[in-house]
């Protein structure tokens, strides 16, 4: 029989027996108990990375079949999971949400799904790997852990692994005796389920890291914390649950490749941050629960900080020796093996120089199909500007962006942050604050058109913008519309009874720029007329284009190079305003006022300082990220808890 094949067959007998086995229970109690129950009401949160791999569609449809009926949120924007939510049965509870930060290879991370787990209301809240088959016995064991009137709990659980090219069909009377005699327990399955009840208790003291989620560590992480804390219960529901997942062909749960520079950068987030980074974990008298099956029962055993179960028992033994538990030995070990087998990499250049990603193959995987690139070129000082400018493109679905870093420290910020970075040939090595209108300044600048061209001559086109230029609309496609031979800029003409194209009024921070002959040339000049100048790079874009004192002016808004007929349209400024023109800072309601203006963007110019920006754009009300807990800001966000606990 084809894998395929059995799969298929045993997704049928799954649901036929999830039917008629609900935890013991005659049907229409379940479905009264859903009703005169709220808190059992739950909403299970996965991100897979796609969801039409069989085992995947199995793991759904067990989700789908529990009673009470959950809520089911697929967390990602892989095209697959849409076309399977739009193939259920529209009387199923499940959406598909892209909003969770994820790396610019579309890999979630895992505080992000965190956070937007605990924002649910429901009355439980589960996140699950997206393989792992939930059987009809979590809603009892979920009963059963409300019973213990613990206030605060966080429940826990590892899966079983069923080997799919060996099990026999007809051998399926019972799921959960089936899993309980034919499924083994990996040495490296590590935490695969969590659940809780929502409250305003955090599930661990401090701030989870930006843990790339499925490279290791983060969920070993969360559950030391989690005890470590003692703010909820935290219990041990691996035996009682009986979660599985099918490997095919015999493969079995290792732990990542220990090479990886993903792991690496896990690793050493969680070395860094958490209890483990100022002291040897802790356990408290807080009890330590395992909830087991014994018969027809479930029972339940809290263990102290002397004799602590073996499935809740930390796996950094790197840093840790444990002696065996005195409260029972557990055949569900929670090991993360990533984190008892990986060796540590203490230097962050080591971590990082084995992100693969060089500009040319940084262009073939973000570009838009016209291939067409978003450009900024930032340093390490200017980071948090950067990530709100990246979390408002973001929200536009905009995901056709490049950053081009100017220090070392700003690359290796950009690789853990997850984004499309790659160095420019700026020189500098060091993040020195380089304040508007030093000569730091004035030299870094330049690296931002050389960049640009060498962007141009691989053939891509660059809407250019700084950092500190709020983008309220895509202006791609409108920018696109000038056609070939065009060059559209921002003006920094800010009165309204002068020309827009008056000399040096071309803003080098906001431009859009073809990959045709005429503009590469024109680049080319630029970049040479910048190297000999004793300025920042923005004259230098006027007097090449426009000529110097504005001589090859054309009417009131666009200039024309003479040698490459190169035209220059100056954008309008209602729509495109600098920082200065009718003083739309300093107005109430920044935001209402550009929407009655029909502002596209606004740029955060005539400012000194980017502190004095960040504040600007704050009380504003557009600033679009949370440094603390490194997220994008979202509209559940306010749910979260984000204060420091270390």
């Amino acid at each position: 029989m084809l894998v395929s094949t059995w799969i298929v067959g045993m997704a049928l007998v799954l649901a036929s027996l999830y039917a008629t086995h609900r935890i013991g229970l005659p049907h229409g109690r379940n479905l009264q108990l859903q009703s005169t129950n709220p808190a059992l009401n739950l909403t299970i949160f996965a991100a897979p990375s796609s969801i039409e791999a069989p085992v995947q569609r199995l793991a759904l449809h067990s989700w789908l079949d529990l009673v009470p009926p959950p809520c089911v949120v697929l967390l990602g924007s892989d095209p697959s999971l849409h076309r399977v939510v739009s193939s259920l049965d529209q009387e199923h509870c499940i959406s598909v949400e892209s909003n969770v930060d994820s790396t610019f290879q579309g890999v979630p991370f895992f505080h992000s799904m965190v956070a937007r787990a605990r924002s649910a209301s429901s009355g439980v809240v589960v996140l699950v790997d997206p393989d792992v088959v939930l059987p009809p016995s979590l809603t009892k064991v979920l009963s059963h852990v409300r019973s213990l009137q613990h206030r605060h709990w966080l429940m826990v659980a590892t899966s079983k692994t069923l080997p799919g090219s060996s099990l026999a069909i007809d051998k399926l009377h019972q799921v959960e005796d089936y899993v309980s005699k034919n499924g083994r327990w990996s040495e490296c399955g590590g935490v695969k389920l969590w659940a809780w009840n929502p409250s305003q208790v955090p599930l661990h003291a401090g701030v989870l890291p930006p843990f790339r989620y499925g490279a290791g560590f983060h969920n070993q992480w969360m559950l030391n914390e989690a005890i470590a804390s003692e703010l909820r219960v935290v219990i041990d529901v691996s035996e009682a649950l009986g979660a599985f997942q099918i490997l095919l062909n015999n493969d079995t749960i290792q732990a990542p490749p220990s090479s990886t520079w993903e792991v690496d950068a896990n690793a050493r987030l969680a070395r860094t941050y958490g209890s483990y980074a100022f002291k040897p974990p802790h356990f408290s008298n807080q009890p330590v629960a395992r909830l087991f099956p014994c018969g027809s029962q479930l029972c339940h055993q809290s263990c102290d900080a002397g004799g602590r179960s073996q499935a809740l028992m930390t796996s950094f033994r790197r840093y840790v020796h444990e002696s065996e538990s005195s409260c029972g030995k557990l055949s569900a070990p929670q090991l993360d093996c990533s984190s008892s087998q990986h060796q540590v990499s203490g230097n962050l250049s080591s971590i990082t120089s084995g992100y693969s990603y060089q500009l040319e193959s940084l262009l073939l995987k973000v570009s838009s199909p016209d291939k067409v690139v978003v450009l900024t070129v930032v340093s390490h000082s200017y980071r948090d500007m950067l990530m709100s400018w990246v979390c408002r493109l973001r929200h536009l679905n905009v995901t056709n962006y490049l950053v081009a870093t100017i220090d070392k420290e700003m690359y290796q910020f950009g690789i853990l942050q997850g984004l499309p970075v790659f160095r420019t040939e700026s020189g500098r090595s060091d993040s020195k604050d380089c304040t508007f209108g030093s000569s730091c300044f004035k030299t870094v600048t330049k690296s931002k058109s050389r960049t640009v061209l060498r962007i141009l001559e691989l053939g891509y086109s660059v809407l250019f913008s700084d950092v500190d230029v709020y983008w309220f609309s895509s202006p791609i496609q409108e920018l696109m519309a000038f056609g070939l031979g065009v060059l559209a800029a921002q003006t920094d003409e800010y009165n309204e009874k002068e020309a827009v194209n008056l000399p040096r009024r071309l803003n080098s921070g906001f431009y859009f720029a073809w990959s045709d002959n005429a503009t590469i040339v024109s680049f080319r000049k630029i970049v040479k007329h910048a190297a000999k100048s004793k300025l920042s790079e923005q004259p230098s874009f006027y007097d090449v284009l426009c000529g110097e004192d504005g001589k090859h002016r054309k009417g009131n808004s666009s200039c024309v190079e003479p040698e490459t007929n190169l035209t220059v349209e100056f954008l309008d400024r209602w729509r495109y305003p600098n920082g200065a023109y009718k003083l739309i800072w300093d107005s109430k309601d920044v935001r209402g006022t550009c929407q009655r203006l029909g502002c596209v963007i606004l740029h955060n110019n005539w400012k000194t300082g980017h502190q004095q920006k960040i504040e600007r754009q704050t009380r504003a009300g557009l600033w679009e990220y949370d440094p603390e807990t490194r997220m994008c800001s979202r509209a559940w966000k306010n749910h979260e808890n984000s204060k420091h606990f270390y």
